[in-house]
């Protein structure tokens, strides 16, 4: 009986330990994903941050190295549209337009303001369009954000070249250099 008492206690210990290694080890693995979750984030954080100097580095708008809260929303909100285009809300709202125009103003030596200037007959849509051009989003990219099929955006974009008056020959990748160039 003694015997059979002293294999029950080993069993039941090594039972245990091995119990006890086997949690351990499930918890190491989950502190690893955090941890690579959390270094992910942080180089991203970091990208984004890089990716914010490079933008405002000598840009007029930036005086004396001060940056506003409103640089900053529109620039997040950017980040945001490039990031998320397949998961982003469709149909912004007006204010996260207007961060975007804003943004545009920023990076583009006013490039919303002169637009609207010298073409005050466009509308909010074909505004948002020659933005997200000018920002070089894609064609996937544009027809998501403004919850349109891509045969629509080109179909936006023939009829924005129109609105603009450039030359009807020139293509549409020559369209967009021309708004790129702006």
């Amino acid at each position: 009986m003694i015997i059979l008492v002293v294999f029950y206690r080993q069993y039941r210990e090594i039972h245990i330990r091995k119990e006890c290694e086997l949690l351990a080890r499930m918890e190491i693995e989950k502190i690893k994903k955090e941890l690579v979750k959390e270094i992910k984030a942080k180089n991203d954080l970091e990208m984004d941050v890089k990716r914010f100097r490079l933008i405002f580095k000598g840009l007029p708008l930036v005086v004396n190295n001060v940056i506003t809260e409103s640089d900053i929303e529109a620039f997040h909100f950017y980040i945001l549209l490039k990031k998320n285009t397949s998961t982003i809300i469709l149909n912004c709202s007006v204010e996260e337009w207007k961060k975007l125009f804003y943004f545009s103003d920023m990076i583009s030596d006013r490039f919303y303001s002169r637009l609207l200037y010298a073409y005050p007959q466009l509308g909010q849509r074909e505004l948002c369009l020659c933005c997200l051009i000018r920002l070089r989003f894609s064609n996937r990219e544009i027809a998501t954000l403004l919850g349109i099929k891509e045969e629509s955006v080109l179909r936006s974009r023939n009829r924005l070249k129109k609105l603009l008056n450039v030359n009807r020959y020139q293509t549409l990748s020559n369209f967009d250099e021309y708004i790129i160039k702006y």
